[in-house]
């Protein structure tokens, strides 16, 4: 990593971050621009040579989790991306962002994770000439993880990785026995 790289990182990491805290203390919808910059302690020229917009923030956050995991637990098919073993590499992966996860969930902005994992699972798995009914089933399969992980922690089951992968395995079992 270059020294712009690394400077445009802790920039992207500082707002990020400042936006994290400021969730905590009020809604989202309410949180200005002059706060977030202030907070993050950038010019806001600055903010808006990364940015524009706080939903950019989140949506840059997402990516980031997923691009990253991706390089350390690559999967070839839409098909393996939901079975036990790949979910329990989420499910293991995931609880190092779960008091953020918490935090966008309370602030009713959860659905950028979906929004964003619907585009990432699309740019990696969508293949020319796919059917209809193959680009729904990757929209299963991200309003699937969306709706596990979310559930996950709101329950606060985060420390049973294991019951759930089985719970996962159970379910995909019980579909191959139905198709």
């Amino acid at each position: 990593m270059n020294m712009h790289e690394e400077e445009h990182k802790l920039v992207v990491d500082s707002i990020t971050e400042a936006l994290f805290q400021l969730m905590e203390e009020k809604p989202f919808s309410e949180i200005k621009i002059t706060e977030l910059i202030n907070k993050a302690g950038i010019a806001r020229s600055t903010y808006y040579r990364n940015f524009d917009s706080k939903e950019d923030i989140v949506k840059l956050f997402f990516k980031s989790i997923f691009d990253e995991f991706h390089s350390i637990h690559p999967v070839e098919s839409i098909e393996n991306h939901y079975s036990p073993e790949f979910i329990k590499h989420i499910l293991e992966y995931l609880p190092q962002y779960k008091e953020k996860i918490k935090v966008l969930n309370k602030a009713g902005i959860s659905s950028y994770y979906l929004e964003m994992l619907n585009q990432y699972l699309l740019k990696l798995y969508i293949k020319p000439g796919m059917s209809a009914d193959s680009i729904f089933h990757i929209y299963t399969i991200a309003g699937a993880e969306y709706n596990l992980i979310f559930n996950w922690y709101v329950t606060e089951e985060v420390d049973n990785i294991e019951a759930m992968r089985s719970f996962v395995a159970t379910r995909q079992q019980l579909k191959s026995l139905i198709d």
